[in-house]
């Protein structure tokens, strides 16, 4: 009820989505949220957080505005810390036209490659992961990370552990029903070694 903004998803009939902070309090508890403090959280909904290595440079999905003649399509932006301790207005970054919906992103361990969803047409099918890679302007192109992770279902939510492992949610690669999470090995820009998390990590 705290989230900003008073209007209501037609989706859910609930407040839209922002984005919060809770402390680590022991293995089994959190602090009360609290709202993510900086220019995050908008009247619609903002979502899937990915920090660089410092927590200098922050990642997430933003989605919908108040002009209900477009369709609302959800959108990546990026965010830098400020000498004060601030953060910088939120930036989009223009991986494609915004006929699409990209979100879901996280960056590898070096911090140099960005890893996210997107509903291309040009795609598998369903939603894929892409890929982009830093340079010393921004972001180049993305591309589609191949048909070793991507299938004609739908890919979301890449995530690299502290070892450098890829997670990712598929509901193509054989699972246990619906969306499962999946392990595979990133090396030398190539995936590999896809294997299901299975119980009591997946479910039906």
């Amino acid at each position: 009820e705290t989230s900003t903004g008073e209007n209501k998803d037609s989706w859910t009939g609930d407040k839209f989505y922002d984005l919060y902070v809770s402390d680590i309090k022991d293995a089994n508890s959190f602090t009360a949220p609290e709202l993510f403090k900086g220019p995050f959280n908008s009247e619609y909904n903002d979502g899937t957080l990915a920090f660089n290595k410092d927590y200098t440079e922050v990642f997430f999905t933003r989605c919908g505005s108040s002009d209900r003649k477009v369709d609302d399509y959800c959108g990546i932006y990026v965010s830098n810390l400020l000498p004060d301790g601030g953060w910088a207005e939120p930036i989009a970054l223009p991986f494609f036209d915004d006929t699409m919906n990209i979100g879901t992103p996280c960056l590898s361990p070096d911090g140099n490659t960005l890893f996210f969803a997107a509903t291309n047409p040009d795609g598998y099918g369903g939603s894929d992961l892409y890929m982009s890679k830093r340079t010393e302007t921004g972001w180049d192109a993305a591309s589609n990370i191949g048909q070793v992770i991507n299938t004609s279902g739908n890919e979301v939510f890449p995530y690299f552990d502290n070892e450098g492992n890829f997670y990712f949610s598929s509901d193509k690669h054989p699972g246990m029903g619906g969306l499962d999470i999946f392990s595979a090995t990133w090396k030398n820009g190539k995936f590999s070694n896809i294997k299901n998390l299975e119980y009591p990590i997946n479910s039906g």
